[in-house]
């Protein structure tokens, strides 16, 4: 359990660190940046969510609670290396 919970918690702070170089980005691009900005990051949210979909049908389908915790980095790194 502790694995898992450290796995949210880094998906958290990775998430938020997203959020705010987004931000920062965001502010200093001008109107059609901002635009293609945006749409970019809409198009990863969509792929990031079929991602976990294929993570979680790949790691879920495997015996063992130690594909959990993989299966929670597995989330971590997607949104890490965004």
């Amino acid at each position: 359990m502790g694995m898992m919970k450290c796995g949210e918690q880094a998906y958290q702070k990775w998430d938020a660190e997203l959020n705010q170089v987004h931000q920062a980005l965001s502010e200093q691009l001008n109107k059609d940046g901002k635009k293609a900005l945006k749409k970019a990051q809409r198009a990863w949210i969509k792929y990031r969510d079929k991602e976990f979909k294929t993570i979680e049908a790949v790691y879920g389908s495997l015996q063992g609670t130690m594909w959990l915790p993989v299966m929670a980095f597995a989330r971590v790194d997607a949104v890490k290396n965004r």
